[in-house]
C-alpha cells in the first residue's frame, strides 16, 4: 500500500511539473507559476513532511497503511496551501483596486 501512495505522490509531482512546462512554453507564465508551486508542494514538501512528522511521538507507531494515507493527506493539504499562497493577492484585494481604478458607489449604479 505504501508503494501506491508513493506512486501517487510521485505521479502528481511529475504531472504538475509537465503541466507547468507546457504552460511556460505557451507563454502562460502565471499558469506556469501556479503549477510549479503545486508541483513543489506535492513533491519535495510532502516528502519532507512525511519523513519529519513520522518521527513525532504518536505518529512514529503508525501502520504502513496509515502512513500511506498520511502521505496522500499531506499532498492534498499542501496543494490547498500552495493555491492559497499563489492566489493571496487576488483573495485579499478588491477587484476595482486590482484593475487600477477605485470602485465607488456611483460607479456601480
Amino acid at each position: 500500500f505504501f508503494r501506491c501512495s508513493a506512486l501517487t505522490q510521485g505521479s502528481a509531482w511529475i504531472l504538475c511539473t509537465v503541466i507547468a512546462i507546457i504552460a511556460a512554453r505557451r507563454g502562460k507564465i502565471e499558469q506556469h507559476r501556479r503549477w510549479m508551486a503545486r508541483g513543489y508542494a506535492v513533491g519535495p514538501v510532502v516528502f519532507v513532511m512525511a519523513r519529519a512528522l513520522s518521527h513525532l511521538p504518536g505518529l512514529d507507531s503508525l501502520s504502513i497503511e496509515a502512513g500511506s494515507y498520511s502521505i496522500i493527506f499531506y499532498g492534498m493539504v499542501s496543494i490547498i496551501f500552495a493555491d492559497m499562497i499563489t492566489d493571496w493577492s487576488e483573495i485579499t484585494t478588491d477587484r476595482g483596486v486590482r484593475l487600477g481604478k477605485a470602485v465607488s458607489v456611483e460607479t456601480v449604479r
